[in-house]
């Protein structure tokens, strides 16, 4: 349903700026600083399929982090909206909005109750536990792999025409998720 998708959209935005919208004035912080600010070869959009080779901590190796989709995602963002951090808060909580939705889905699909799956929309978009990965910019390895995960439950579920799987996009979102976060 077209309307039910747009409202769900619209709300899970609107909830989102709502819960997570002050983390827009912060700064870079923490991890931020070494992962996103001080890293020159995300500012070069001519860089990005040397992300999908290197360790995600590009200055320590021995981490062992290997997150070439969330390293191509911070030099999007720095080619789509400069050096701010403000843009980089955007983005993820554009994607906390977007996994909230998913969520809706696979619990409307899953038990087929829009009372429960609003419930559940709503409990996960508020939870305060994803303030650490809303708010802080590297927390966006954890919001890219939640949101390909749940993408690929849904793709491995049964779809429009009885028993019909779409496996070959679960392997893929499955393979974004794991190159997003370990």
């Amino acid at each position: 349903n077209r309307h039910l998708a747009l409202t769900l959209i619209t709300c899970s935005l609107i909830g989102s700026f709502a819960v997570y919208g002050n983390s827009i004035k912060g700064g870079f912080v923490f991890d931020d600083v070494v992962v996103v600010q001080k890293r020159s070869d995300l500012k070069n959009i001519a860089h990005l399929p040397r992300l999908f080779i290197e360790p995600y901590h590009l200055h320590r190796p021995q981490s062992g982090l290997f997150r070439p989709l969330t390293a191509a995602s911070f030099a999007l963002n720095y080619a789509f909206f400069g050096e701010s951090p403000a843009g980089f808060h955007v983005v993820n909580i554009i994607l906390h909005a977007f996994a909230s939705a998913l969520v809706f889905w696979l619990i409307l699909k899953l038990f087929g109750r829009r009372d429960l799956a609003w419930i559940s929309w709503l409990l996960f978009l508020v939870l305060p536990i994803h303030a650490e990965a809303v708010a802080s910019i590297v927390g966006r390895a954890e919001i890219l792999a939640l949101l390909f995960g749940l993408l690929c439950i849904y793709f491995s579920m049964p779809g429009r025409h009885a028993g019909t799987r779409n496996y070959w996009l679960c392997g893929l979102s499955l393979l974004f998720a794991l190159w997003s976060k370990e």
